[in-house]
């Protein structure tokens, strides 16, 4: 009758078997461990600790994103209030203003329209113009 352990060992050798332990290294860590194929964090830490850093890593560029945004749309609703149709584009630069976080954009007139919310304007390389509110009927809900 053979031995256990020498059966194992006969086991060890069938090609799923094997497949089912390759050699992996932690995406976390860098330790190398043993496991399914598909594996790819060494323990439950590690795995924990990569969701953590990938999600705080969106908050953070959603958190910055938001801001400017933000910024932005003050920044003309200022110019609304004190009836400003135009601005140079140095001025708004000097006021915080980014051009690269709009709303939206689209070709009008032979110019660029640009939207923060429900404010948009013109742009053109030196200056924006046109500032103005779109005003849309929201639609009622049925439930109050």
């Amino acid at each position: 009758m053979p031995h256990l352990w020498t059966g194992l060992g006969l086991i060890m050798d069938y090609p799923l078997i094997r497949k089912l332990n390759s050699e992996m290294t932690c995406l976390e860590c860098g330790k190398v461990f043993y496991g399914r194929p598909d594996k790819k964090f060494c323990c439950q830490q590690c795995k924990n600790r990569s969701n953590h850093r990938r999600g705080s890593l969106m908050y953070n560029r959603h958190f910055a994103l938001m801001s400017a945004l933000d910024a932005n749309y003050k920044i003309l609703e200022g110019l609304l209030a004190s009836n400003a149709t135009a601005i140079s584009m140095d001025e708004l630069k000097r006021l915080g203003f980014n051009t690269f976080v709009v709303t939206g954009h689209r070709r009008a007139d032979h110019h660029e329209q640009y939207f923060c919310y429900d404010v948009s304007y013109f742009q053109t390389p030196g200056k924006i113009f046109g500032i103005t509110r779109q005003h849309r009927e929201l639609p009622l809900s049925e439930n109050p």
